[in-house]
């Protein structure tokens, strides 16, 4: 498995378009590819026009709780979402937040 991580604090430098762009390039090539969205504008799934609000899936705050099982949404074959909502601004305010262990077992997915 591998992991990429596009991060920068700072708004309005492509984050979303780059992550967006990336993972469908990686889905398309037939790779597995999952997008954890942790911004609170949970901008992800607006551009992909998911449904953050379907009861289908869980989402980013359920992974950051340590939820034991998490069912990502679908977005197409091989693009799946763990999407994100204003709730998660809640995990940047905690100390140690950097340093989450992560302990779900995610379908298809090895964490």
């Amino acid at each position: 498995m591998k992991t990429i991580s596009i991060i920068c604090q700072k708004g309005g430098v492509g984050k979303t378009t780059t992550v967006v762009n990336i993972a469908s390039v990686f889905s398309k090539l037939g790779y597995k590819t999952l997008i954890i969205d942790l911004d609170p504008q949970g901008n992800v799934s607006t551009y992909l026009n998911y449904d953050k609000m379907s009861e289908n899936h869980t989402d980013s705050i359920d992974l950051l709780e340590k939820k034991e099982s998490i069912q990502p949404g679908q977005i197409s074959e091989n693009l799946d979402i763990l999407s994100s909502n204003t709730e998660i601004a809640k995990f940047n305010e905690e100390k140690n937040c950097w340093r989450i262990k992560v302990t779900a077992s995610i379908p298809s997915y090895k964490i």
